[in-house]
């Protein structure tokens, strides 16, 4: 048994959780992609979720993404404290008990609304997952090391969405939308009979806190009155809600308005493959311009963009030779700025970014989740809204960045 280091390396791995750095990486991988894959595995079957329920408004459909999606962002704020006080390997255990119940939940739901219920809880389970395995890397890695192991994780994160509508389509069209979810009970079973086995608990009993509400609520107001925290959190969180609308009306834009039926797994997965290629790029445009520029960047093309799709979309449905590429650059220009939004955000934070990075990422994936909710449910057949929502959003962003900069937007760096 290798001995467990209270502290890591300045730039190393800790075998704190008995496993190789290769291993790792899978089960990490796994963990974390398990909520993007509950997301998109179900966006083809929506149609045929809708009809076992009589559904009469097909915009009602894009609530089963929504449940999930709503507990998923708001768990991770309530998991990622518990797994400082009772250990990372307990809450994984707990996360993943929450997403078996869940998926078989809505395997035998008898209503819409029990439905929605079980992808609530469903949910929870992966916003746990998500929340643990950040602190599990943290815990093993330290430096750059960390930073790498994060990227090969985030790289095969990104892998999901392109198969996960495919697998999808092909276990409905096989068996029917209920052997979705247990296809992900499955995947959870597994997931959790590794993590007993193999993995060993990585944070140091010394190291684990106590539940204090009251440094909470000072994380809180640290965050809320911080400027450039404030700013950056609020500017990701409208540049995100409209990948959240994308995510909701995409089955009804691409398989209903743009009749594209069988083929719609294979559009989702060219505009997830452009985002991941240009979300993989973006290190080397940090390295060169610095995090702030491609930052303010990305926001301002995005902003572009959406005003271009707004236009197309005034007269009539754009040609898809048109929306395909400037939704999937859309994609990739969120992927860029969301993530070093939020890092840029917990720079002033000091000790309080554990905590901060809890509380700005799920408020900002909340609140971002109720605004694509609303632009969802404003679909009508159109583009128009969707549009609207990139436009307006990174608009606002951009107005809000600037606002927490002081005006010194697109930096130049020397």
């Amino acid at each position: 048994m290798p001995k467990v280091l209270k502290q890591a390396p300045r730039d190393g791995f800790v075998d704190r959780a008995n496993l190789t750095v290769a291993e790792f990486i899978a089960l990490a991988a796994l963990l974390t992609s398990m909520g993007a894959m509950s997301i998109d595995i179900m966006l083809p079957l929506l149609p045929e979720i809708g009809k076992s329920f009589a559904i009469e408004d097909p915009n009602d459909r894009q609530f089963v993404v929504l449940a999930f999606s709503l507990a998923f962002a708001g768990g991770q704020l309530i998991f990622a404290p518990l797994s400082d006080r009772f250990g990372r390997k307990a809450l994984l255990l707990t996360g993943l008990a929450f997403h078996i119940a869940g998926s078989a939940g809505s395997a035998l739901a008898g209503s819409f609304e029990q439905l929605l219920l079980w992808r609530f809880i469903q949910g929870l389970g992966g916003a746990a997952l998500r929340s643990v395995v950040s602190a599990m890397v943290r815990d093993c890695f330290a430096g750059d090391a960390m930073g790498r192991i994060m990227t090969f994780v985030m790289t095969l994160f990104m892998l999901v969405p392109m198969a996960a509508p495919f697998v999808g389509q092909t276990i409905g069209g096989l068996w029917g939308w209920h052997a979705i979810f247990w296809f992900l009970a499955s995947i959870a079973s597994l997931a959790a009979l590794w993590t007993v086995f193999r993995l060993r608990e990585t944070i140091d009993p010394d190291d684990r806190r106590t539940l204090a509400l009251k440094d909470m609520a000072q994380s809180f107001r640290t965050v809320i009155s911080t400027r450039l925290t404030i700013g950056y959190t609020v500017a990701a969180t409208l540049s995100f809600s409209g990948l959240f609308a994308f995510i909701l009306s995409v089955q009804q834009i691409f398989g209903e308005l743009y009749a594209l039926g069988e083929l719609f797994p294979v559009a989702f997965a060219g505009t997830a493959m452009v985002s991941a290629i240009i979300s993989l790029s973006s290190a080397r445009f940090i390295r060169i311009f610095g995090a702030r520029m491609v930052v303010h960047t990305s926001i301002a093309i995005n902003a572009i963009l959406g005003f271009v799709l707004l236009l197309a979309s005034l007269q009539s449905a754009p040609s898809f030779s048109l929306l395909f590429p400037v939704l999937s650059l859309s994609l990739g220009s969120v992927s860029i700025m969301q993530g070093n939004a939020i890092a840029i955000s917990l720079e002033p934070l000091g000790k309080m970014a554990g905590m901060g990075a809890a509380i700005v990422g799920a408020s900002s994936t909340m609140l971002a989740a109720l605004i694509g909710g609303f632009v969802g449910q404003s679909y009508n057949g159109t583009i128009q809204p969707l549009a609207l929502s990139i436009f307006l959003g990174s608009t606002g962003a951009l107005l809000v960045v600037a606002w927490a900069e002081r005006g010194k937007v697109f930096p130049v760096r020397s």
